[in-house]
């Protein structure tokens, strides 16, 4: 890294949307600023689009020459590895960490930008090795640079999106991330021993079931075990953690938890990251910020808080000039202190001048100061009273669809008797101009009830709602009962 500040923006649009969120540091404490989301996987023209919601991101975010940028690399067939090496200098690291991964890869070395992360050991270290084409990167800072976008490094989305779920969850075991986007998919594998990356073209916009691209993950996450890591030991994954846009979808999670046949986790928070009720930017709600896996660990690189740090190119030297203003303004500040007997006498004759105006000027010129402060103090308030009134206004429709939905489920709640039969879950995603609302419901029954149920949900809802999907039964995650998940489509 070529600075640590006390404020990252992490910028992410490999997948079709782009994300972007800003953390700012306080010692050891990490605090959520601003979150921004721009789609853009509607354009045929992916690159044009992707560039074109970068730069409308730079005029709305305006990043100060203080807060460092960090920007996802295009990954399109890059390559992921670990390797085991001895101990050595860091030049001769470099070079045989370039000369495995060319060798083993077969690629030209004037055409490969290599880039490697190391942790440290006393005898081997352990290095996470990536190959990515040098003219793809050359064309993406090229058109950075050309729009004036402003950026401190590239690096690896994989290398980002493994480094924010070990932030927030650190696990110590075998684990799948998944990152799947409207347009594509960041796969990552991740053991105590190795990190491996892996970019699959196809996302949520692609496949429209969940069930049929759980499928189709589920295969490639097997294809990618099997080619990438080494086989003198099994990769045995504890759980698989779903970001981005894929996260968003219950019916995904619950079809990715039967297809891979592990535990699939969604962030609903940020254990180590501070979360405020109402964010700065635009375009994201909560439930879409807390899913910016790439977008968040991008960030926590420029915080230096990630555990997979990899640059892969360095942005604007005039950004990082920047940042020597502090210290400059700490030097102007010491060199100051020798000129204060020289202007002690012009105080002074300061003071003199301001006997000779009128008596009550500066109280005058003071209460209209304070009059101008306590009227702006009096007009945020008012503007954030009718910005909480409008957006309970908007959420009011929203909410009496819950709740009708929730009064529709207790009515078969209530009807147990002594079998079991709870809410899991209820999963509201927002909609937007392209697809409307949707309400996910996951109840857990007993095996008794599912013929009942097979028959009352769907009746339970009928006349109520428009569109209502019931899938199940399927096994839940605790043993000895039936899975049921209720998808509605809100008004």
């Amino acid at each position: 890294m070529t600075f640590l500040g006390a404020s990252a923006i992490g910028v992410d649009v490999t997948d079709g949307t782009l994300k972007a969120v800003k953390l700012v540091r306080r010692g050891r404490r990490v605090r959520l600023a601003a979150s921004w989301r721009i789609p853009c996987h509607r354009d045929e023209d992916r690159e044009r689009a992707a560039l074109a919601a970068l730069a409308s991101f730079a005029g709305s975010a305006r990043p100060d020459g203080l807060t460092s940028v960090i920007v996802a690399a295009p990954d399109h067939g890059h390559a992921s590895r670990t390797y085991i090496i001895p101990t050595m200098a860091t030049e001769r690291l470099a070079d045989m960490v370039r000369y495995e991964v060319l060798s083993e890869l077969r690629l030209a070395a004037e055409d490969t930008v290599v880039r490697f992360h190391a942790r440290k050991g006393v005898v081997e270290r352990e290095v996470h090795a990536v190959a990515f084409d040098r003219g793809r990167l050359d064309t993406f800072t090229a058109q950075l640079r050309e729009a004036r976008i402003p950026f401190d490094e590239l690096h690896p989305p994989g290398y980002a999106l493994a480094s924010f779920v070990e932030h927030e969850q650190p696990l110590g075991r075998d684990r799948v991330v998944l990152g799947v986007g409207e347009r594509s998919t960041e796969l990552v594998l991740l053991r105590d021993d190795g990190l491996w990356t892996r970019h699959l073209p196809f996302g949520v916009a692609d496949e429209r079931r969940p069930a049929v691209l759980a499928e189709r993950l589920a295969s490639e996450v097997e294809a990618a075990a099997a080619f990438l890591l080494p086989d003198d030991t099994p990769f045995r994954p504890a759980d698989a953690v779903l970001t981005e846009e894929g996260a968003l979808s219950a019916r995904l999670t619950t079809e990715l938890t039967r297809a891979l046949a592990l535990p699939v986790t969604r962030f609903g928070e940020l254990p180590r990251i501070d979360t405020p009720g109402r964010l700065r930017g635009s375009g994201a709600t909560e439930a879409q910020t807390l899913a910016m896996g790439k977008a968040l660990g991008l960030a926590l690189t420029g915080l230096g808080l990630a555990r997979f740090p990899c640059p892969l190119v360095s942005g604007n030297p005039r950004r990082a000039a920047l940042r020597t203003l502090p210290s400059a303004a700490a030097g102007l500040v010491v060199a100051s202190l020798g000129l204060f007997g020289m202007t002690h006498l012009a105080l002074d004759r300061a003071d003199t001048l301001a006997t000779t105006l009128a008596e009550d000027l500066p109280g005058e010129m003071e209460d209209l100061l304070r009059r101008s402060q306590e009227t702006r103090a009096e007009l945020g308030t008012l503007q954030g009273r009718a910005d909480g009134l409008l957006a309970l206004a908007r959420r009011r429709p929203a909410v009496m669809a819950v709740r009708t939905a929730l009064d529709r489920v207790a009515q078969v709640v209530a009807t147990r008797g002594s079998e079991t039969l709870h809410v899991d879950s209820v999963w509201l995603a927002p909609g937007d101009t392209a697809r409307p609302s949707q309400l996910t419901l996951t109840l857990d029954a007993d095996p008794g009830r599912d013929e009942a149920l097979a028959a009352a949900l769907p009746e339970t809802f009928r006349g109520v709602f428009e569109d209502v999907t019931v899938a199940g039964p399927s096994p839940a995650p605790e043993r000895g009962l039936s899975r049921w998940v209720v998808e509605i489509v809100l008004p």
